[in-house]
């Protein structure tokens, strides 16, 4: 009785123990004017290394949550910057196409910053060639853990 009492609080523990939360620190507008949080909480998170992600809210449209694989504080402009992206750009669309590999395939590098500033650029695998670039505003939330 004593050693599966045991055990389960080791399962227990080791199931919960590498649970983090994400915790909401700041948020702007498209503006790139603040809505919720600190700009400082976030910028001295960064400095500290925390993990950060940012959900970006394309109204009527689509959310995404971008994890930051890099990270930037702007001191000139007492910014923010998240570098992110995935290592190869699919059709994200409902339905038929959903997941097909764009043709020629193409990686996608996607940057944020806390001036509202959403960029993703395609750049063609083959012989790296950008095959596309956006520079969009759009509402933000920036979370660490």
């Amino acid at each position: 009785m004593i050693i599966k009492h045991a055990i389960a609080i080791a399962t227990l523990a080791l199931a919960t123990g590498g649970a983090n939360a994400w915790t909401l620190v700041y948020a702007n507008d498209a503006a790139g004017n603040v809505t919720a949080g600190s700009l400082q909480s976030l910028r001295t998170a960064v400095l500290n290394g925390s993990s950060v992600r940012v959900v970006s809210d394309v109204p009527g449209k689509h959310a995404w949550s971008v994890p930051c694989f890099q990270m930037a504080v702007k001191y000139d402009a007492q910014g923010v910057v998240c570098f992110g992206g995935s290592p190869l750009a699919s059709d994200n669309s409902m339905g038929a196409q959903f997941s097909n590999v764009y043709s020629p395939p193409q990686i996608v590098h996607i940057m944020l910053n806390t001036q509202g500033q959403y960029s993703q650029a395609l750049v063609r695998i083959s012989d790296g060639v950008l095959a596309s670039k956006t520079l969009v505003y759009h509402p933000m939330q920036w979370f660490v853990e």
